[in-house]
């Protein structure tokens, strides 16, 4: 999870959810994203979730439900 270097608890902030490509994680995901630099992205929270075994729901091998998933991360982010 990114917080911009402007957060402020409270005000609002925007919420972008960047998912990584099959065999690859979050850490590589802001990496190539580039959404954690302020020249980007000076505003927004940015997540980064980790799919299970580096792969997300859609996959033909993943079993998850990965649309739960995301609406569990907005919950607990709330």
């Amino acid at each position: 999870l990114h917080f911009p270097s402007n957060y402020d608890k409270d005000r609002p902030h925007g919420l972008i959810f960047s998912f990584h490509g099959r065999t690859h994680d979050g850490a590589q995901q802001e990496s190539l994203s580039k959404m954690s630099e302020s020249a980007k992205n000076p505003h927004m929270l940015v997540v980064y979730p980790d799919g299970i075994d580096n792969q997300w729901q859609g996959d033909p091998a993943a079993t998850t439900d990965d649309v739960g998933f995301t609406l569990d991360m907005i919950n607990a982010l709330e």
